[in-house]
């Protein structure tokens, strides 16, 4: 007690104040209060302040009778000893409040109604923060003694994941080959979600959204090995930080422009097809295409269909003798396509009014037979074609007018048309009479004898043991051969190589980049011509595709285009002089460098350019860092592309 202190003038004791301001208590005991009325010395009170030491622990300090004491009384007890202590009422039992070393708390009598009345208890501020940093502490934050500081522990992970909000505030280290990482939707991440990914794998990472949401403004972020990055999760989309990316194509030569095609024109060239590029799979090949991956539908139908612009890539397996119809071809485009099977009956499809099949008359429609099938595409301006069509087979097939057929035509017997004969496989055991013309674009097979009365065209391989009479002119992809008799009087053209087992007479003229044997005798009043191909009539001769297999080689193109390559080192100031193996006649259009013996999962920050303008002989290219600083004794690969 502090102050001055009085005497009572009867008893002697010490007359306390009606309300003190401070006290000292040091519990070596639990210990009971008293209200500040005239006591023995010594004996503790209630004061406005108390500063209270507690010498062990589960020691309480117990509040005066509350029934004696006016309502409203106010103290402030402050623990500043180093062992916690209760405070109780005065039955020494009720718990008002615990208070820990350095705590402050306010007690308040509200009722006095009885003995232990009714106390209501606030704790004040602490004398310093670490309780409250630890209880701040959460994903991606942890206390330090009074202190907060960020932290990210480490996932690793190696096969597909979906990340849910437990990855908050997390490192991903993706170690796997390809894989896929699935975010929740926003809704159940909240927003401002992150974690922090690392594709330190040998493949490309997969981030993919749910639902409608995007990352980026795409439904999924590709990860080349090596990149890294922050995911963050916003109020309605996704986005990263950092080097986050996928494939990118390699550079277009300096030239200012963003294609090859338009590099080429820069250069004053012209488009002579699709520009270098990465690509780290199939799918991704596909994409830099600028190719669509082709999926069918198949529909099993019984009934007549209309076919609409909605049907594209679908199969129709007919299981009934039904008829399709074709939408008008202006109301599709050149990517439309359908396939028709005719399982079980023939099968009618016909076109719109205005369109035509095959080159047939319009509305004109075309019939597959039972176990026949035809896939239809269309040139967008009034034509309907059939990439393969249906099989004919049987002993003898005799018509009136032409027998054009999509896919084979297998006889047993004869095959007999007053008009043409046309399919991509014609096979008989026997005779087979064209009236006109007689085409097969892949093999004609032949029993017997063939006899046309004008052109037999597009055979790749012909065989056949009989004779071949009055046939105008024949041109022919591939080898004739098994020919007994060959009589004709005009050009037999395009052919690889001739066996034959009888005489080849009457021929005009005779161009081929084979061999011609077993020919009995050979009468030509032409010439038998094997030349460079520059033309198209004419076999390609492997002489023109000069080239050096080497590690600075080169190699041409039919069509005159030179490829060069090699390697090259940089000097002292980063430069490295490039002399081609052989000159260009025009260009270079086109130059890529890259650097070489990077060891795996080393990130350089290192790349390299053409830094002047190249020569028909040679260039020079410069290795520098990403703050432009030369680098060098880097090696390099480099490739030029001209003519």
């Amino acid at each position: 007690m502090s102050g001055s202190s009085f005497l009572d003038i009867f008893s002697g004791n010490t007359v306390r104040p009606a309300s003190p301001s401070y006290e000292a208590i040091t519990m070596a005991t639990s210990t009971v209060l008293r209200w500040p009325l005239e006591t023995t010395p010594g004996t503790p009170v209630v004061a406005a302040l108390m500063d209270v030491t507690a010498s062990t622990g589960s020691l309480y300090l117990a509040m005066p009778p509350g029934n004696t004491g006016s309502s409203g009384v106010i103290c402030y007890i402050a623990n500043v000893g180093s062992n916690s202590f209760e405070v109780r009422a005065n039955d020494e039992s009720t718990v008002i409040a615990t208070i820990a070393t350095t705590q402050t708390w306010m007690l308040a009598l509200t009722d006095n109604s009885t003995a232990n009345g009714t106390w209501r208890a606030y704790q004040l501020a602490s004398t310093t923060s670490s309780a409250s940093a630890a209880s701040l502490a959460g994903q991606g934050l942890e206390a330090n003694g009074s202190l907060l500081q960020t932290d990210f522990p480490i996932s690793y992970l190696t096969t597909n994941t979906n990340l849910t909000p437990s990855y908050r505030g997390e490192s991903v280290v993706w170690l796997g080959t390809t894989g896929t990482l699935q975010l929740n939707t926003i809704a159940t991440l909240g927003d401002g979600w992150f974690c922090l990914v690392a594709n330190y794998g040998s493949d490309v990472l997969t981030i993919s959204t749910t639902s409608s949401e995007l990352i980026n403004g795409a439904a999924t972020l590709s990860m080349n090995p090596g990149n890294s990055g922050i995911l963050v999760a916003g109020a309605t989309t996704f986005n990263s930080f950092g080097a986050l990316v996928g494939a990118l194509s390699v550079g277009n030569g300096g030239t200012g422009a963003t294609t090859a095609d338009s590099a080429l024109t820069n250069l004053g060239g012209t488009s002579i097809g699709k520009s270098i590029f990465t690509a780290p799979n199939a799918a991704a090949v596909v994409a830099l295409l600028g190719l669509n991956d082709i999926e069918w539908v198949e529909s099993t139908v019984s009934t007549n269909q209309t076919v609409t612009a909605g049907s594209n890539r679908r199969a129709f397996v007919a299981t009934a003798a039904i008829n399709f119809n074709l939408p008008l071809t202006s109301s599709v485009d050149t990517s439309f396509f359908i396939q028709v099977y005719a399982q079980n009956g023939v099968v009618t499809v016909t076109p719109n009014a205005a369109d035509s099949i095959n080159g047939g008359a319009i509305g004109v429609a075309y019939t597959i037979p039972s176990k026949g099938c035809a896939q239809f595409v269309t040139d967008g301006a009034g034509a309907w074609w059939t990439v393969f069509g249906p099989e004919l087979s049987g002993t003898t097939l005799t018509t009136t007018g032409a027998a054009t057929i999509g896919t084979n035509i297998n006889v047993g017997g004869t095959l007999a048309a007053t008009g043409a004969i046309t399919g991509p496989t014609v096979t008989t055991t026997g005779t087979i009479t064209a009236g006109t013309s007689l085409k097969a674009t892949t093999s004609l097979v032949v029993g017997t004898n063939i006899t046309a009365g004008g052109t037999l065209s597009g055979v790749t391989s012909l065989a056949m043991g009989g004779a071949l009479t009055g046939v105008t002119n024949i041109t022919a992809n591939g080898t004739l051969s098994g020919v007994t008799s060959l009589s004709m009087g005009g050009a037999l053209t395009g052919v690889t190589n001739i066996t034959a087992n009888g005489t080849l007479s009457g021929v005009t003229s005779l161009a081929m980049g084979g061999a011609l044997t077993g020919a009995t005798t050979g009468a030509f009043s032409g010439v038998v011509t094997a030349a460079n191909g520059s033309s198209g009539t004419r076999v390609v001769n492997f002489s023109q595709f000069a080239s050096s297999a080497a590690t600075n080689g080169y190699t041409y193109l039919p069509n005159g285009i030179l490829f060069q390559w090699g390697q090259a080192a940089t000097n002292a100031g980063g430069s490295a002089i490039v002399t081609f193996p052989i000159s260009f006649s025009g260009g270079p259009y086109s130059i890529t460098c890259s650097l070489r013996d990077v060891p795996a999962g080393t990130l350089y920050d290192v790349t390299c350019a053409v830094t002047s303008t190249p020569s028909i002989t040679g260039m020079v290219l410069q290795a520098f860092t990403v703050a432009g600083v030369a680098s060098a004794s880097r090696p390099l690969f480099w490739m030029a592309i001209g003519i």
